[in-house]
């Protein structure tokens, strides 16, 4: 009889063990933040995108401390991981088999909160696991469950009004548009896409790298020669100034560590400033 209770116990243990196994293992790095976001709420966010993971009972969370020794360690700055190869080599040395990497920023504001999940053996981002959403500087804890369940695929009920930043947003009302419409711009003289609309607001050349991510896979910042090129076609490229009227936008290109390469396309002049400014248009692109 003992035998018996000893062998079903173990049989117990094993089909635990192996149902924790099957789980995928998550690691969840502290926020990024950039434009005027407070360095305190980064700990609440982080706290919360966890405990909603956990609360799924669908993944395993790695503990925080095992990734603050990795960052140790490898001599990283939680704060400064938003490079995907970077996160991706964090989530290995942990083994994880997913990374998430969130971003707090205000904007015009207002909050945006963006979080995104990075397949470890791949390195790369599933746009259904990149959501973004911007709301009021008094409700960003209120989002931060319900669009990490957003994130993970998961149905979730906003308790308040949120603007969906992945979609194009207007100042005034429009038709709803027609089933299948495009949301970028073909210029046939051009070997590139340009989405229909600048970004909300003034960005810093982070945010602006992050809004252009989470509108899918291939949809970054401009350089600027396409900057340049888009510039010669400003009367076919509707709203070209947006909702703003300075017309300097973000490059994808950096000229120092803390500088990056604007272009004025209405001047159609090339000029740097502080990467951390959140004073510059943004237009997103994408290779044809």
């Amino acid at each position: 009889m003992k035998k018996i209770l000893l062998v079903l116990w173990i049989s117990c243990l094993s089909i635990v063990s192996q149902a924790q196994d099957e789980k995928l293992r998550i690691a969840v790095l502290d926020p990024t933040t950039g434009g005027t976001a407070m360095d305190e709420t980064k700990l609440a966010v982080q706290e919360i995108i966890s405990s909603t993971i956990v609360a799924t009972g669908k993944y395993i969370v790695i503990e925080r401390s095992m990734i603050d020794k990795i960052l140790k360690e490898q001599a990283f700055q939680n704060s400064d991981v938003a490079d995907n190869s970077q996160a991706t080599e964090i989530g290995k040395l942990a083994g994880a088999h997913k990374v998430v990497l969130s971003a707090v920023s205000m904007v015009g504001g207002r909050n945006m909160l963006s979080i995104k999940m990075i397949d470890v053996a791949t390195a790369s981002i599933d746009g259904k696991h990149s959501k973004t959403k911007i709301c009021n500087s008094n409700d960003l804890l209120d989002i931060v469950e319900p669009l990490t369940m957003e994130m993970l695929g998961l149905e979730a009920n906003y308790a308040k009004q949120t603007i969906d930043f992945t979609q194009p947003q207007r100042q005034t009302p429009i038709e709803t548009p027609k089933p299948h419409t495009k949301p970028y711009i073909d210029i046939e003289q051009l070997s590139f896409y340009i989405w229909k609309q600048d970004e909300v607001g003034f960005l810093d050349w982070k945010m602006a790298h992050e809004v252009c991510s989470v509108k899918g896979e291939g949809w970054r910042l401009p350089t600027t020669d396409e900057l340049q090129k888009m510039s010669f076609f400003i009367n076919d490229i509707k709203n070209m100034n947006g909702y703003n009227n300075n017309f300097k936008y973000w490059s994808s290109e950096s000229k120092s560590k803390g500088s990056a390469y604007y272009y004025d396309v209405r001047k159609r002049d090339k000029d740097n400033d502080d990467k951390s400014d959140a004073d510059k248009c943004v237009r997103c692109v994408r290779s044809k």
